[in-house]
């Protein structure tokens, strides 16, 4: 499954830092989990091919695996699912299921994320956060350690918002790709950005 429609710089209002998740013991890091989704989600609507069906993903939508998201936010199953029905119980989310998929809809998705921002440009400020985030799950995803920074950092500054957006997206389906193939041979970063790994075809 490829998705396209999360792509994008956005800004994210104050409130949505104010979210707190509490009484489930079990489950930490939950609030920081809860922005991470919000860039996750589409920010207009588009069209997703679930196999030979296509489906609508609405704007403030995606639809993943539970293990994507699992992956993503590097818990468990269980520990994912707990985060998203406290979500639901909260009333921030709504989610369903769809032949293995797990659809999740931020609720009021624009209280969070205004539409202004889709249309602000990057600037360099942007641009070098955007690549610390890169920077930092791109280890964290392939367990690969962070060397020649400012090669990698070359290479990203050449990219466009789109581009830099699908590099972050991407690791993981790069990384899973990799794996179930038992290619066993993981790029650097800075070849990751290089070669475009991150264009999934």
């Amino acid at each position: 499954m490829k998705q396209t429609l999360n792509q994008g710089f956005i800004s994210i209002k104050r409130k949505a830092f104010d979210v707190r998740i509490s009484d489930v013991k079990t489950v930490k890091n939950f609030e920081d989990a809860w922005i991470r989704l919000l860039t996750l989600v589409n920010f207009r609507d588009g069209k997703v091919r679930l196999g030979k069906t296509e489906l609508t993903c609405r704007e403030g939508e995606s639809i993943r695996q539970l293990k994507s998201w699992a992956a993503f936010f590097g818990w468990s199953r269980y520990r994912t699912k707990i985060f998203f029905d406290k979500l639901t119980e909260m009333h921030l989310v709504q989610t369903n299921c769809y032949k293995g998929h797990f659809i999740v809809r931020v609720v009021n998705y624009h209280e969070w994320v205004p539409k202004r921002a889709v249309e602000t440009k990057v600037d360099e400020e942007t641009m070098k956060r955007a690549f610390e985030i890169f920077w930092s799950e791109y280890e964290r995803i392939t367990g690969i350690p962070k060397a020649d920074r400012l090669a990698t950092f070359t290479e990203w500054r050449v990219l466009t918002e789109e581009d830099m957006n699908l590099a972050i997206q991407n690791i993981q389906p790069y990384f899973e790709a990799v794996y179930e193939a038992q290619m066993g041979y993981k790029k650097s970063a800075r070849h990751f950005l290089k070669e475009r790994s991150f264009v999934l075809n």
